[in-house]
């Protein structure tokens, strides 16, 4: 019986990750609260807000034309992600 549980914890918790990128900032509190998500100091964490990956910059020589560009972390990571594993798609 402790075992079946165990099972059915594991897929509820795996069909959960695998929904987390789609979930709104209040589903996604509610779901912290939920499953008790701490910090690693183990204090709770705060509530989710929206954030931009990518930040505008100004191109061509007079700067009228604006573009966009991923934050430089993200953007690292991603090519070293394919650099390192072409064939396994980015997590």
């Amino acid at each position: 019986m402790e075992k079946e549980k165990n099972e059915n914890k594991k897929k509820e918790y795996a069909t959960v990750v695998a929904r987390i990128d789609d979930f709104s900032p209040l589903e996604l509190e509610e779901t912290m609260a939920k499953y008790r998500v701490l910090s690693p100091e183990g204090k709770p964490v705060s509530a989710p807000f929206p954030f931009n990956l990518m930040f505008a910059i100004s191109i061509g020589p007079t700067g009228m034309y604006k573009g966009y560009v991923l934050r430089y972390v993200l953007a690292h990571r991603v090519l070293a992600h394919e650099l390192r594993c072409p064939a396994r798609p980015f997590p």
